[in-house]
């Protein structure tokens, strides 16, 4: 995506960038042609690694567990117009952290926001209702972790009501979303105010109405975590998993965003220890023997790892953590290594 924000200029002329971090701003290494040279520039020191491909990705990835680094080195994957607002907040301090889900416990629920719609094409009615148990099961699970609803009340659309909690927070408080995501293009401006389109996402809520995220942005607002879930036949499915490649992208799935939830709360000290708790947690897929695939269960995670009741055994996820626009950062799919 060349020319979205103004670390493009070095990914495109120089293959990357180390880039030393002054003031409020991280050390900066730029993922491009020459990362596996400039990387050394790093080495021992905590960097925030921008990329913008899933290879990419996996590889800085793999460095930060390979402790390549120093302690606190996270990987961002960027196509954001401007950075810069969520970088120099990394290491600040956090306030509060909300968790809202956005989870349909009834058909009428569940249609609005898995049916069909100017949105997407959505499920057939047959199997949204068959979903309706599991569903139910993952709301009790976030109510029981002291999470709020997002719904219509007060005389205000779940829309309505979202936005209102959102601009009534001081900025040093962080916002866990967990809901369904529709991704899809806004036109804003680059750094050298040329327009562009950039990743967005609408969130189908449960009364019908909709939350875009690019439109609650801003420096002086609070930091929104949204971790996208969707339905199981929505994840990566045998087909896909018997596919001969290294690494497929899969959406997460509404128990998987309940484990990464729960990972997410465990540390909140600041964003940059949130993001790097996700990225060296040992995620893993595995077979629940007791349990029907077609019922999954969340299972409480043990020997150092979060097993997620999945399909296939024993294998390693690693979780896109991408900046939005504004002050945004969306979970929204998992690579399957």
């Amino acid at each position: 995506m060349t020319g979205h924000n103004p670390y493009c200029s070095y990914r495109d002329s120089s293959g990357g960038a180390f880039l030393e971090g002054k003031g409020s701003k991280p050390n900066i290494l730029v993922f491009g042609d020459a990362y596996h040279v400039l990387k050394k520039q790093a080495e021992g020191k905590t960097a925030t690694i921008l990329v913008e491909t899933e290879t990419a990705y996996s590889a800085a990835l793999a460095d930060i567990r390979s402790n390549k680094f120093g302690g606190g080195t996270i990987a961002l994957f960027d196509r954001s117009n401007e950075p810069d607002p969520l970088l120099i907040r990394l290491d600040d301090k956090v306030g509060k952290v909300h968790i809202l889900y956005n989870v349909p416990e009834t058909e009428a629920e569940a249609i609005s926001v898995h049916g069909p719609s100017v949105l997407q094409v959505g499920l057939p009615r047959s199997k949204i209702v068959s979903y309706l148990p599991k569903l139910k099961s993952v709301a009790e699970a976030y109510r029981q972790l002291g999470a709020t609803k997002i719904e219509a009340a007060s005389g205000l659309s779940a829309s309505e009501w979202l936005s209102n909690y959102l601009n009534s927070l001081p900025k040093t408080d962080i916002v866990i979303i967990a809901s369904h995501v529709v991704k899809s293009e806004t036109l804003a401006l680059n750094s050298d105010n040329i327009p562009l389109e950039y990743l967005d996402g609408i969130l189908p809520l449960v009364d019908g109405t909709f939350h875009r995220l690019s439109g609650f942005s801003g420096v002086d607002r609070p930091m929104v975590w949204t971790v996208g879930c969707n339905t199981w036949d929505l994840m990566a499915g045998e087909a896909i998993l018997k596919t001969p490649l290294l690494t497929i992208s899969s959406r997460i799935t509404y128990p998987e965003s309940f484990f990464i939830t729960k990972t997410l709360i465990s540390d909140t000290s600041s964003i940059r220890s949130m993001t790097e708790r996700i990225q060296r947690t040992n995620f893993i897929l595995r077979y629940l023997d007791s349990v029907s695939p077609a019922t999954p269960r969340i299972e409480t995670p043990s020997d150092g790892a979060s097993h997620l009741p999945l399909l296939r055994p024993r294998q390693r996820i690693e979780l896109l953590v991408e900046n939005t626009l504004g002050n945004n950062i969306l979970l929204d799919e998992k690579m399957v290594a």
